[in-house]
């Protein structure tokens, strides 16, 4: 069965095995760089708000032998564990007030969310827009985010620099900055069983390593991993990073993820880094957390960034 296929006989078996009242609807929702996925959203009368569960590593269990009524059953059973997604409630997302303590920025490719960000608030940064979410907890481990649009802002009734400095404001209380060395961040993916995550760092390390002297990397992220490039827009975190090293830090934008920091001195050359950079992000990264193509270098003397 194609995948095409495949959502729609979901979709007919989900309702089907639902309650009475239950409304199934296919979506597709645009991603981060434009990347397009389908999904299966379900609305309940006592719920006018769901999360979209989307449906390739359940196609790819049905490949592999698993029944479609057992499937099914699995995409209910999401949605009957995201008890915290149950309590977001649409009247809530109407008052400001109730929205404002959960806003929070991300860093994306500017270039490839041009479409994206004709409809929403943002600022640049170097290639990068940094632009507001609404981010909420669905589980202990997942959590869910409603792109702030400008329909919102006229919703709320304020402006996209108001939303922008209280989201400014929340970030780095939220998801606080970490700077690890890189061994101590693959140990740690390992430890909690990230073994995909970890060869990707591993495979960076193993490129780096390959000239003459070893370099030092350190990895710039938020306790969650999630949206952590955006840690090095926090007021002073790479700064404060440079004045330890006693020199300028490139920047290597890995993912949206997370961000690699070297030490000028003792990195490879800017050509090799950003060559490197293009060829892990075609090989290595999915395109919805491709963050960029470029290398950035701060400049403790000048105290600011730029593009090299």
């Amino acid at each position: 069965m194609e995948y095409e296929n495949f959502i729609d006989t979901m979709r007919k078996k989900v309702e089907d095995l639902s309650e009475t009242g239950t409304k199934v609807i296919i979506m597709e929702v645009c991603k981060n760089n434009g990347v397009k996925k389908k999904g299966l959203m379900v609305k309940t009368k006592d719920c006018n708000m769901a999360p979209t569960v989307y449906l390739e590593e359940f196609y790819g269990e049905y490949k592999r032998g698993k029944t479609l009524e057992e499937i099914a059953e699995a995409v209910i059973g999401v949605y009957r564990n995201n008890d915290r997604f149950q309590e977001f409630h649409i009247e809530d997302f109407k008052d400001f007030k109730q929205m404002k303590s959960q806003l929070v920025l991300r860093a994306v490719n500017y270039e490839k969310n041009a479409e994206m960000l004709k409809n929403t608030p943002y600022v640049m940064f170097l290639d990068l827009a940094i632009v507001p979410y609404i981010s909420f907890p669905v589980d202990e481990s997942n959590w869910g985010s409603i792109l702030v649009k400008n329909e919102h802002l006229e919703l709320w009734g304020i402006t996209g620099e108001n939303v922008m400095k209280t989201a400014a404001e929340n970030t780095p209380k939220l998801m606080p900055p970490q700077i690890r060395k890189m061994e101590d961040t693959i140990r740690q993916l390992l430890e909690a069983g990230g073994r995909e995550e970890a060869k990707e760092y591993e495979n960076l390390l193993e490129e780096i390593e390959e000239s003459d002297n070893k370099v030092p990397m350190y990895v710039l992220t938020n306790p969650k991993n999630l949206y952590g490039a955006t840690c090095m827009v926090y007021d002073g975190v790479i700064e404060m990073f440079a004045e330890e090293m006693g020199e300028d830090i490139y920047i290597l934008p890995s993912s949206i993820h997370e961000v690699i920091l070297l030490p000028v001195s003792k990195a490879l050359s800017s050509a090799e880094l950003k060559a490197m950079v293009q060829e892990i992000n075609m090989t290595q990264i999915p395109i919805e957390e491709i963050l960029s193509d470029c290398v950035y270098r701060f400049s403790i003397h000048q105290r600011g960034f730029c593009i090299i």
